[in-house]
């Protein structure tokens, strides 16, 4: 992923759970993070799917348990990804 998609990937977290804007979100985790419930959980996958034009199943959902599954999901699903024409 580009910086800049990481960058508002961080975003979206400090958003959807209310975090300060110089939270570190990079190694947030579901577990452990007390305004990660059920709520918090559809609203981020919703902000996701909105923010960066994709549609997530609910496969995908329940992979999102941490800063870094989510990135690795957005990066499977080619976010910040060039697409390359011939």
């Amino acid at each position: 992923m580009s910086d800049n998609h990481i960058e508002k990937l961080q975003e979206i977290f400090r958003a959807v759970f209310e975090l300060p804007p110089a939270t570190d979100v990079s190694g947030m985790e579901q577990k452990t993070q007390e305004q990660w419930d059920s709520l918090g959980h559809v609203t981020l996958v919703a902000a996701l799917e909105s923010e960066f034009g994709i549609n997530l199943d609910t496969a995908d959902a329940l992979r999102i348990t941490s800063f870094e599954t989510t990135r690795q999901l957005l990066e499977e699903r080619g976010v910040g990804t060039p697409v390359y024409r011939s």
